[in-house]
Order: structure tokens, then C-alpha cells, then sequence
């Protein structure tokens, strides 16, 4: 099964984002190499971005600029990177995809989406990564592992909850 590589330091990046963020959802980009293939997808890095959803709904819901994607797409243009998917936090909620994220998932099928519970101010250790197949409307859970290399590994497994 094709799983998610996130090095520890892009992992603890997007937690420390999550955390402060806290009690509104944060989210952002995660970046890779552009041809991923059938083989795991590998995170380089990623770009927190402003949850521009309504003041009032950010505590349920996030939304990220449009405009900042297309300048994500447009600086990775010929880098061999691109956009593999997009991460954000369900404050004290679990890390499973809502209701009000199955529209998001369905407007970038093919990418994945990482979501990190965060209880009371403080990020869970292991996000949960997600995928949706077009003309699907079920998310199927990615494995989630350490990149090669990293001391603290992850290892979420699709359907365990923590």
C-alpha cells in the first residue's frame, strides 16, 4: 500500500503550527517531489499557510488562500516539486476526516491530506494522513512513516486510532 514519508523535523513543524494555532484549525501545503508514481509519497517540506475561513468558523473549519496555491505552484514550477497535498488540525477533535473536509478532498483528488488532532493546545505525535480517488467519496488512510534516518519514527497505521 503506498504510505506518506514525513520527516520528523516537517512533522514537528507542522505540529508547533498546529499548537499555536490552537484553538482555530491551522493548515497549510505539503510539498514533494512532483512525479510520485505508484511508490510512497515523500513530504520535502511544508508551507504553513493563514486559515482564511470566516473568524467565527475557524474553530470547525479551515480554508487556505487560493492565491496562495497558485503562487506555491508557480514558484515550484520547473524545481521537480509540486503541491502533494495540504495539512491541517481538528482542535480537539480526532484526525479523521469531517463532513466539512470531504469538499476539499474532492476539489484535489490525488493528493493527500494530513490532519493532526490537537487536545487543549497540544499536537497529537502522529498525524493521520488521508487519500481520495476521484469519483470516490470515501477517504482511504495512508500509512504515515518516518523518513530514513529519523531517530523518533511514526507509526500510525491505517485504522489504528491513538
Amino acid at each position: 500500500m503506498r504510505g506518506l514519508v514525513l520527516p520528523a523535523a516537517v512533522r514537528d513543524g507542522i505540529a508547533a503550527h498546529a499548537a499555536a494555532t490552537w484553538p482555530e484549525e491551522a493548515c497549510g501545503i505539503l510539498i514533494g517531489p512532483a512525479a510520485a508514481g505508484p511508490a510512497d509519497l515523500r513530504v520535502e517540506r511544508s508551507l504553513a499557510c493563514a486559515n482564511i475561513a470566516p473568524a467565527d468558523e475557524r474553530r470547525r473549519r479551515f480554508e487556505i488562500d487560493p492565491r496562495a496555491v497558485i503562487e506555491t505552484q508557480r514558484r515550484l514550477r520547473d524545481t521537480g516539486s509540486g503541491i502533494l497535498g495540504f495539512y491541517h488540525s481538528h482542535p480537539d477533535a480526532a484526525a479523521l476526516p469531517s463532513p466539512t473536509d470531504l469538499p476539499f478532498f474532492r476539489l484535489w483528488p490525488h493528493t493527500v491530506w494530513l490532519i493532526l488532532e490537537v487536545r487543549a493546545g497540544r499536537a497529537a505525535d502522529a498525524p493521520r494522513a488521508w487519500w481520495l480517488e476521484p469519483d470516490t467519496d470515501v477517504p482511504v488512510e495512508l500509512p504515515v512513516r518516518a523518513a530514513a534516518g529519523d531517530i523518533a519514527g511514526i507509526t500510525r497505521k491505517p485504522g489504528v486510532d491513538a
